[in-house]
């Protein structure tokens, strides 16, 4: 069993601080220029995230966890993904009969 290590601790905390950012943004907008900076953020993370998953859906839809695995990788992005793609992939026939 790999323990995480700090590294891989801080790359999950970033895009939670980040999405909390945006959401708090939301909830009671920051003063005029941040307000602006952090809701382009926002949208630009939620895109690429989205990119993400159009690029590697044949890869997701190969999991046991299709929609856990969506969700989070639009969540976390590429730190998540990685974990997805060091599993092994299922076949396609294994997933129907379920």
């Amino acid at each position: 069993m790999r323990f995480p290590t700090i590294a891989s601790g801080v790359a999950y905390l970033l895009p939670l601080l980040g999405w909390w950012l945006v959401l708090l943004n939301l909830v009671s907008p920051f003063p005029k220029p941040f307000s602006a900076l952090i809701s382009f953020a926002g949208i630009s993370l939620l895109l690429l995230h989205g990119l993400e998953l159009l690029v590697f859906n044949r890869r997701l839809q190969s999991s046991n966890r299709r929609w856990l695995d969506r969700l989070l990788v639009l969540v976390m992005g590429i730190f998540y993904l990685q974990v997805v793609l060091r599993r092994p992939m299922v076949p396609a026939s294994v997933l129907n009969k379920a």
